[in-house]
């Protein structure tokens, strides 16, 4: 007789004698259920936390970029101005006042990008040597928290 043969009588034996042999699967079968959903609860509401942590700093990023950007632009439009100037004291008229004065209108564009990016600007601030530093905080909460994102 083959040995699969001989244990298949074995497994028909003990199936007629009402033994006990697999009942450890179904403990381990309803465990692994059990582990899996607390994983689950556990998981999603991480996942989305992270997923909010990572747009909050792509906004704050935008943000404080948008500000760079529109003063670079006000700064170039001054820089144009100055060039067709015709004397010294015209140049210096467009040109001759400190680099950051260029950059009043940089919070509101801040402002809309960061708005743009389903948050909202908390915190601008202009550092020195045209440096930025914006804070926002995302519209929408995290999972089951209640809790919004913020990033600087």
């Amino acid at each position: 007789m083959s040995m699969w043969l001989r244990w298949c009588a074995r497994r028909v034996g003990a199936a007629q004698r009402g033994s006990e042999d697999g009942a450890i699967n179904l403990f381990l079968v309803g465990t692994l259920v059990v582990m899996l959903a607390i994983g689950m609860i556990i998981i999603i509401p991480l996942g989305d936390s992270i997923a909010d942590r990572r747009n909050a700093n792509a906004a704050s990023d935008a943000a404080a970029l948008a500000a760079a950007g529109y003063c670079a632009d006000r700064i170039e439009d001054a820089y144009a101005d100055a060039v067709r100037a015709e004397d010294a004291e015209s140049f210096w008229s467009y040109f001759g006042r400190p680099v950051f004065s260029y950059c009043s209108g940089a919070s509101s564009q801040a402002r809309q990008y960061a708005r743009s990016n389903d948050a909202k600007l908390t915190a601008y601030s202009q550092l020195s040597r045209l440096r930025f530093q914006v804070s926002v905080r995302m519209e929408d909460e995290i999972a089951d928290t209640g809790l919004q994102s913020k990033s600087t």
